[in-house]
């Protein structure tokens, strides 16, 4: 009788350990909170792959940014820009690593955008 009880609260223990996905979805999908089931609606959907688009020769998607060149450095700065992007002013120092997909945007003396590059 002993091994049997130790066996059953083994098992609630390693059930009580389960992954949150697994806990919650025990849950009633009418215990969703509203907010949460809003935003989800309000979510941007994804596309399939094959109606995303793609950028031949330009991996950091730098044609999407061209209205760049030009503004000042403070605006480039406050752009919505990809994840990773850096902004380089005319003489501050940079890392000669390169990442394709990241997005530099270089500036001028003239404290404007003066070139799109990836890497």
């Amino acid at each position: 009788m002993r091994v049997g009880a130790a066996a059953v609260l083994l098992a609630l223990t390693l059930a009580a350990c389960g992954a949150p996905e697994q806990q919650t979805e025990a849950a009633s999908p009418t215990q969703a909170p509203v907010a949460e089931s809003a935003a989800k609606a309000d979510a941007p959907k994804a596309q399939p792959a094959a109606e995303q688009p793609v950028f031949l020769g330009d991996p950091c998607s730098a044609e999407l940014y061209q209205d760049l060149i030009g503004r000042s450095e403070a605006y480039a700065r406050g752009a919505n820009l990809p994840e990773g992007a850096r902004v380089i002013c005319h003489e501050c120092a940079k890392t000669d690593d390169s990442v394709p997909r990241r997005l530099n945007v270089q500036i001028g003396a003239d404290g404007a955008v003066r070139e799109l590059t990836c890497g």
